[in-house]
């Protein structure tokens, strides 16, 4: 598998230790972000069916035992709807609801993202129109959501890549009292 799993910060005062690494992720505590530690997982799930069911298998016993605010960013490698794709083959109903199940059962939500629609650009085959696909994304637990509500997601420029890349602006905590209230 090309590529690989990146997690960059430009603050002294973050700490962030990676707690498991996978093929698939690095799941990690982070602290000096908000009041208190939450856990994140950076994703570069296979583009192969059978090794994502695995990430989605981990990803599910994390799930589980997760007692923190938590938040997952990155290359899914799979598209919730047809609204996620443009040119390229068939339809994949099916793929696309156990990518849509495996979220809600994880019980996460997705954080709305500002800038392309599409994160990731396809080759050209024989004469079709170019693949284009939304496959990296920014999911989070309610708990995360309700402390970081001004969290933004800006989908980069892509630049060496087939990707875009996605930069994560967590603004700090002052607002948080104030989220919290408009959530309730």
């Amino acid at each position: 598998m090309l590529g690989g799993i990146w997690i960059l910060w430009d603050e002294d005062n973050i700490k962030i230790h990676a707690i498991e690494m996978q093929k698939q992720y690095i799941h990690c505590e982070v602290e000096g972000v908000g009041a208190r530690k939450w856990m994140f997982t950076a994703i570069y799930a296979s583009p192969r069916e059978r090794e994502r069911k695995d990430l989605w298998e981990n990803l599910k016993e994390i799930a589980k035992r997760i007692t923190r605010p938590w938040m997952l960013a990155g290359d899914y490698n799979d598209i919730r709807d047809s609204d996620e794709q443009t040119g390229g083959g068939q339809e994949n109903y099916a793929k696309w609801r156990r990518f849509s199940e495996n979220i809600e059962e994880c019980l996460l939500l997705e954080v709305s993202t500002e800038g392309p629609k599409y994160t990731w650009k396809g080759p050209v085959i024989g004469h079709a129109r170019r693949l284009y696909k939304k496959l990296d994304r920014v999911l989070c637990h309610a708990d995360w959501r309700n402390i970081f509500c001004e969290a933004q997601v800006q989908i980069g420029p892509r630049l060496q890549s087939n990707h875009h890349p996605l930069v994560i602006h967590i603004t700090h905590p002052t607002m948080q009292q104030k989220c919290q209230a408009l959530s309730l």
